[in-house]
């Protein structure tokens, strides 16, 4: 008998079974939990007879189907080809300089990482600027999107009022985004952004003796208090503004901190009560960062720290009246959001995993060069076009029908597919996807889904309704 493509899970109240095909999270009872195991109902005649019956039952619905997907994370080529070359990218970013003003020791271009470039004098030129605003204007759409992206992307303030002015002339309908490490933010950028409406994420890594863990000067001084004094400034120049368009990223490096991040946070609701906060942990490429920033996932100490922003996050969902945007919540809110909002229709076959891009559709990279990319996250690898040629659609189709290869036949048999997000990052090393890294990616994933499971139907046992507030956020 094949494999069932499904994962048990138990809660101190209940059994439950994810079923993969369905998508769906079946509450059953112990016998039948007990009776049921990957290769489907056992043969024992133990089993009663009713458990065998629910079973048989339950697969005439679409249940525990003993047969695998074909899975193909680029399904439709006639569509994705036809969106590339008609649309294009819904979002540009422009790496308009390699020059940074701080040294981040866990930075990927700090030099640590093999597979990506270190931080230099480049800045991209003002010909290369306007070939890519040409290349980004002649695909239709309305709304357009472009940030800027370094380096450290205002030691370059007038280029970025240059590109502003040049590519408002040519799409009327445009929103500017800007990652920043607020190191910058004089009076004069801050009106600049204000006046642009600039989408903004600040880095900062919490409290200042967090902070200044790694974000370093070249001479190894800490940056928080110019970081801390730029937003204060933005803040105080625009509340609106700041309200509305500022969001914060988090590097969530060893040894952990989060009880001090969340503190620190929790101490300053002007600035961060009900903003958006993305939680990064440190690039999971391989590099020669020490065990100590790059961490253990076996630190107690760490699970322990994990477990307590947890039950702040389930606090939150059950017993607030209101539900306000915090740093427990940007910890968790997308793994749950994922399994909450999850479609229940039976999953196709071919069937895409969940969370990867199609290169040049979504976003698309300029380097200094001119040369795209899939994403700024990646970096460097993979081009897919020049801004003068455009998009290199084989060279797309190409990575993609490589990407598929590689993840094809052992997502097929997992049951996570349909949960899992697998970046090329994730996959990624020396110029080829890795076996050891995809390995090693699968097993964390599982582990991770099996976690959210347990913990989503806790929470639902508790509050059925408690995830209409994340919903709502």
């Amino acid at each position: 008998m094949k494999t069932l493509l499904i994962k048990k899970f138990r809660t101190d109240k209940r059994h439950y079974i994810y079923d993969t095909w369905t998508n769906e999270i079946l509450a059953v009872d112990a016998r039948f939990y007990e009776s049921l195991s990957e290769e489907g109902i056992c043969n024992s005649h133990a089993v009663a007879l009713d458990i065998r019956e629910a079973f048989d039952t339950a697969r005439t619905h679409g249940y525990f189907s003993p047969q695998f997907p074909q899975v193909a994370n680029f399904t439709d080529k006639p569509a994705f080809r036809k969106a590339l070359t008609e649309e294009g990218p819904q979002h540009l970013v422009l790496n308009i300089t390699e020059r940074c003003n701080l040294r981040c020791r866990y930075c990927s271009f700090s030099g640590v990482y093999e597979d990506h470039r270190s931080h230099s004098n480049r800045i991209m030129s003002d010909e290369v600027l306007e070939s890519a605003l040409d290349f980004y204007s002649t695909f239709p759409g309305v709304t357009k999107s472009i940030g800027f992206y370094g380096g450290e992307p205002l030691l370059e303030l007038p280029f970025i009022r240059r590109a502003t002015e040049s590519a408002r002339s040519r799409m009327p309908q445009i929103t500017f985004r800007l990652t920043t490490n607020a190191t910058l933010l004089s009076d004069d950028v801050c009106r600049f952004l204000v006046d642009n409406d600039f989408r903004l994420t600040i880095s900062i890594d919490g409290p200042r003796e967090v902070h200044d863990r790694y974000r370093v000067t070249p001479d190894g001084q800490g940056s928080f208090h110019q970081a801390w004094d730029g937003i204060l400034r933005l803040q105080r120049l625009d509340g609106d503004y700041f309200r509305r368009r500022v969001n914060f990223n988090v590097v969530a490096a060893f040894p952990l901190e989060l009880p001090a991040i969340h503190a620190f946070m929790e101490a300053c609701p002007d600035i961060f009560a009900d903003h958006l906060i993305s939680v990064a942990s440190v690039n999971p490429h391989p590099s020669k960062l020490s065990v100590e920033v790059v961490g253990d996932k076996t630190d107690l100490l760490a699970q322990a720290q994990k477990l307590a922003m947890f039950q702040l996050f389930r606090e939150h969902l059950i017993g607030s009246s209101s539900f306000v945007e915090n740093f427990p919540v940007a910890l968790f809110k997308n793994d749950f959001l994922d399994v909450h909002e999850r479609s229940t229709e039976r999953m196709p076959s071919p069937t895409m995993t969940n969370g990867h891009c199609l290169p040049g559709y979504s976003k698309c990279y300029v380097a200094i060069d001119g040369t795209l990319y899939a994403c700024e996250r990646i970096g460097e690898n993979f081009p897919i076009g020049t801004v003068t040629d455009g998009l290199n659609i084989e060279a797309i189709m190409n990575l993609g029908e490589w990407y598929d290869e590689f993840t094809r036949q052992e997502c097929s048999r997992c049951w996570a597919v349909r949960l899992c997000a697998k970046c090329f990052i994730h996959l990624y090393l020396h110029g080829d996807f890795s076996q050891e890294r995809f390995h090693s990616f699968c097993s964390s994933a599982k582990n991770r889904w099996s976690w959210v499971l347990a913990h989503y139907c806790r929470i639902r046992e508790e509050q059925p309704d408690a995830f209409a507030k994340l919903s709502q956020s």
